[in-house]
Parts: C-alpha cells; sequence; structure tokens
C-alpha cells in the first residue's frame, strides 16, 4: 500500500525538495541530510552516499528515488 502525500494534491512544484532540485544548475550539488544530488554536466541527476551512487535521466526520477529513501527512513 502506498502512501499519499500533501504534495499528490497539491503538486510537486510546491515541494521544497522538488523546489531545491529544480534550481540547480548543471554542475551543481546539495546536500539533503546524509545525501548528496549532483546535476552533473551531462544533465544527468547523481544521488550519492557513502554507499551509493544513482543516476537518474530526469528530475521526476531523482525525485521519486529521494521519497522512497525517506520514507525507509522514517518507518
Amino acid at each position: 500500500m502506498n502512501q499519499t502525500m500533501i504534495y499528490d494534491y497539491l503538486g510537486f512544484d510546491t515541494d521544497p525538495m522538488y523546489k531545491k532540485l529544480k534550481q540547480l544548475k548543471k554542475g551543481q550539488q546539495i546536500s539533503l541530510g546524509s545525501l548528496t544530488v549532483l546535476f552533473n554536466n551531462s544533465g544527468l541527476y547523481e544521488v550519492i552516499t557513502e554507499d551509493l551512487h544513482d543516476g537518474f535521466i530526469n528530475i521526476k526520477e531523482c525525485y521519486k528515488f529521494l521519497l522512497d529513501v525517506a520514507g525507509d527512513k522514517q518507518c
């Protein structure tokens, strides 16, 4: 069963995490807790931790992944 978030109703553009991702320019990175998100020069989003280095072709896939990671940490 999937948990519904308020941003499912309000739209992702109102989520502060999504806004931070959207503001990234090529070559920039942000820290979200223990995660680093890099928008690389090829236009891919990379999520980096000590144990993980995953790439995503677009912002929505990266955002969905970050939501999954955040959900796992809350349980």
